[in-house]
């Protein structure tokens, strides 16, 4: 068990934890055998995935996707048996199978009731939910694979030619966004560097490989700049259910900077990073990380007046972003909750 947890514990991507995620869940369900896939999914799959949470708890890809997972495996368990309740001839009815259906006020049927059917009927009902929550799992890594290219498809509709586009630090999700857009816009590219990350450079060039005029600055010139850009692009860690985000520290400063110009914030993000958290305040979603970094300075002997604090992200309220783009189309910060619930 721990050597399927610890590599959760390493740095990656959103994206790959999430895809990792989904496949790790799908290869246990795979190896699990029929007749104890009931007892699987309701209490060691469970067990497990709160260990993944636990390793690496800042990680809200690994929560949203295990979220997803247990989503996916509750609609289809209850579809699946709505299905085939009413194409055999049961002893018991639908009706009594039933506890709450939208026509008659009550819930679907969950794999708990499968205690009321005789042993053969029961075996076949959990090998064709295991083969549909199977297909589900295959069809959720697909979209993983989809995502960026379905978000990629909008950069033309956003970004015009002759355009300023800021951005923050290096994503790759915002590298392809623009790169789509290069092939029929000509625009100019500002990429502001993160102070903890230092990965700037490395964007700039990555864009300048496909011939996008690229300009790196130091979060010191962001509003200097800001009165020259047409929008700003960010990606963010995860996109909470007031419709604000939690990104790298840093972004808050570019946000505001945008709102005082009147310059539009456009999220690009996929649908796993949708999270049902409430952020408070700026700690209540963070980590502290040492000063040395950002300052530049050895802090052998502080001050005991000195109180450094640097936050790894930035909370970012919904007033400052202007639309979302996910793999399932564009949203408005105000709508991002009723997605949360149509996605979970």
């Amino acid at each position: 068990m721990e050597k399927l947890v610890n590599p959760y514990r390493e740095k990656k991507s959103p994206t790959i934890l999430a895809k990792e995620t989904a496949e790790l869940i799908l290869k246990a369900i795979q190896e699990t055998d029929t007749k104890e896939i009931e007892q699987f999914l309701q209490k060691k799959l469970p067990e497990f995935t709160n260990k993944i949470i636990y390793a690496n708890p800042l990680e809200f890809a690994i929560e949203n996707t295990i979220k997803r997972v247990f989503a996916l495996i509750k609609t289809t368990t209850a579809d699946y048996l709505k299905t085939s309740s009413a194409s055999q001839s049961t002893k018991k009815s639908l009706a009594e199978m039933v506890q709450r259906d939208p026509e008659t006020n009550s819930d679907p049927p969950t794999i708990e009731r499968l205690d009321s059917y005789e042993s053969a009927e029961r075996e076949n009902i959990l090998h064709g939910i295991k083969r549909e929550i199977l297909e589900s799992l295959e069809n959720l890594i697909d979209d993983f694979d989809k995502m960026t290219e379905k978000i990629s498809e909008n950069a033309p509709t956003h970004i015009k030619s002759n355009d300023i586009v800021v951005t923050y630090g290096e994503s790759t999700l915002v590298q392809d966004f623009l790169v789509s857009a290069a092939k029929s816009r000509k625009f100019e590219v500002i990429v502001i560097e993160d102070e903890l990350c230092k990965v700037g450079k490395s964007m700039c060039s990555k864009l300048e490989e496909h011939n996008i005029p690229t300009t790196f600055t130091l979060p010191t010139a962001t509003y200097a700049i800001m009165s020259r850009a047409n929008k700003v692009i960010l990606s963010p860690n995860a996109i909470m259910a007031d419709g604000g985000i939690i990104s790298n520290s840093g972004t808050l400063l570019l946000t505001a900077a945008a709102k005082a110009h009147s310059v539009p914030v456009i999220v690009i993000a996929g649908l796993f990073k949708l999270t049902s958290n409430f952020p408070f305040s700026q700690d209540t979603f963070n980590e502290i990380k040492s000063p040395t970094d950002p300052l530049f300075v050895e802090l052998s002997f502080p001050s005991p007046l000195t109180n450094v604090i640097v936050p790894k992200y930035d909370y970012i309220e919904p007033e400052y972003i202007s639309l979302y783009i996910t793999d399932a189309g564009e949203h408005t910060p105000s709508y991002i909750y009723r997605l949360f619930r149509e996605y979970y």
